[in-house]
């Protein structure tokens, strides 16, 4: 790979947080839908949507600063 020029380590990295960030979108589609359900709000689909957008965005960026911090940038 390194011959190509890509840095296996990148690429290691890329797949690790796709895997890593599966489970957590999915915890925050659940607490989402509890959140839903509790307001009373089951049928609508923006009541879905809106909340799990926000807070995987704001996951990304938690995690972007992370790995800014810690010098994986470029």
């Amino acid at each position: 790979m390194r011959r190509l020029g890509i840095r296996p380590e990148r690429v290691a990295l890329t797949l690790v947080l796709t895997v890593r960030a599966v489970p957590v979108v999915a915890g925050l589609l659940d607490d989402v839908r509890d959140a839903r359900r509790a307001r009373g709000l089951e049928r609508s689909p923006r009541a879905l949507l809106v909340p799990l957008v926000v807070r995987t965005v704001r996951y990304a960026d938690r995690l972007g600063e992370a790995l800014v911090a810690r010098g994986v940038d470029d």
